[in-house]
């Protein structure tokens, strides 16, 4: 990839919190959920570093410090851990760090897995002197589904004309229904709405945005939910365009254009706004993930699998599953597309389908895992039975068992003989 300039600062969203996955993430912190063996934060690090970022402030709390040093140490990059409560709100965030940032910046989740040319988006900030440029990504129809009944998932409307993004409109808000008014449409004579679109929290903004958020205390709290809504009303609605004009000084910012207005009519027509608010849509042979629900968290292990150039050295393909060196298959064997971590110990036949092992596992015999992740320390004993189950690390099932859709929590025993469908193993519940 291209070098993207310094005149760009990188800000990364690792809070640690996983409030859609809870049973998860109260036992492991967010980012670092293993995803394919390697810790969530991982993949932004990776992503950073393969865009030759060199620094980024990585906003997070004061438990996660250590940890979030001690991973980056592995990638050449300089991080500047900034430390603000858990529980305040993305734009929040930004708000208590803004005397760190004195350029553009860009802000992206640390639950993103993607490998987008970053350079082209920045390409884009530059020459379109946008507000804002924000990643969206196209959804397949059975991913869409799974978010359309995900209560948990704010599922968006989102307008495009052309590059640009005229509509952003929850359906916490809306429901189901999109009402146009008639100058709206008079406007846009062509416009895409979608509502398989989902928002990859990765984005583009001009400083003065921060300007903005600073001033804006007791009604931007969130960037998706706050912030992006206004800006993107703001490109057409001359009320709202003429209150944000204050924060953007040409003097101060060079490369903002200013706004124009002409006669209003229609609150609309014969105007002209620079401000801009621009998406960039990932290319559909591209990755673009966000792992913020238990959905997405099993959609991304398994999609992993087979993007080996997200694998490190350390492992390597055979036929159709990753392996690490020195672990041998014999002919009775049946593994495939399968991600099998370091230290792993296996008696008897081997039936690993569509999964995920992690570190020193110990399976035992006549053992059937399909579409389920092992995490590290996991033990199996003999004639067990596992489907689209989460165990998670150091649990233990014991011998004559099966789980159907369930999670084991850290450091969790499942009795012999034990069957389920559905159970969470150390909060006693169903889903």
């Amino acid at each position: 990839m291209e070098i993207i300039r310094s005149e760009l600062q990188f800000v990364v969203l690792a809070r640690g919190i996983g409030s859609r996955f809870e049973t998860l993430s109260s036992d492991i912190p967010k980012p670092f959920l293993p995803v394919a063996n390697l810790p969530l934060l991982h993949y932004v690090f990776e992503y950073l570093c393969k865009s030759k970022v060199r620094q980024a402030i990585v906003i997070t709390h004061s438990g996660l410090q250590k940890r979030i040093n001690m991973l980056a140490e592995k990638f050449p990059i300089k991080i500047e851990n900034a430390l603000v409560d858990p529980d305040i709100g993305t734009a929040d965030a930004l708000r208590e760090i803004a005397s760190r940032i004195d350029h553009d910046f860009v802000v992206l989740s640390g639950d993103l897995i993607t490998n987008i040319p970053l350079h082209k988006i920045a390409d884009i900030h530059r020459v379109s002197g946008s507000a804002m440029v924000m990643l969206l990504n196209e959804e397949n129809e059975e991913d869409s589904k799974k978010i359309c009944k995900d209560k948990l998932v704010s599922k968006h409307f989102i307008g495009l004309n052309k590059e640009r993004v005229v509509m952003f409109q929850s359906s916490f808000d809306s429901g189901n229904f999109v009402k146009f008014i008639k100058p709206f449409l008079e406007k846009f004579s062509e416009l895409e709405l979608h509502s398989n679109i989902t928002d990859g929290h990765l984005y583009f903004f001009k400083h003065w945005v921060l300007r903005l958020i600073e001033k804006k205390k007791k009604t931007i709290s969130s960037i998706q939910g706050d912030l992006v809504p206004l800006l993107v009303k703001s490109q057409f609605n001359p009320k709202i365009a003429k209150r944000l004009s204050k924060y953007s000084r040409q003097g101060e910012y060079p490369n903002f254009k200013g706004f124009n207005f002409l006669k209003d009519n229609c609150n609309m027509r014969k105007q002209q706004f620079k401000i801009k608010c621009i998406a960039y849509k990932t290319p559909r042979n591209l990755l673009c993930m966000r792992v913020n629900t238990l959905n997405s968290y099993l959609r991304a292990n398994f999609t992993l699998i087979t993007c080996n150039s997200f694998f490190s050295r350390e492992a390597y393909i055979y036929k159709t599953i990753y392996l690490n060196k020195g672990f041998r298959i014999h002919e009775d064997d049946h593994i495939e597309d399968s991600l099998l971590g370091k230290k792993l110990t296996i008696s008897g036949q081997r039936n690993i389908k569509n999964s995920i092992i992690g570190e020193n596992c110990n399976i035992g015999k006549n053992v059937r895992i399909e579409n389920s992740i092992l995490m590290d320390n996991v033990k199996i004993q003999n004639d067990c039975q596992i489907f689209n189950t989460i165990m998670m690390n150091s649990s233990i099932l014991k011998a004559k068992s099966r789980l159907i859709q369930c999670t084991v929590r850290v450091n969790q025993t499942v009795e012999m003989g034990t069957i389920a469908t559905k159970y969470i193993f150390g909060e006693e519940s169903f889903y």
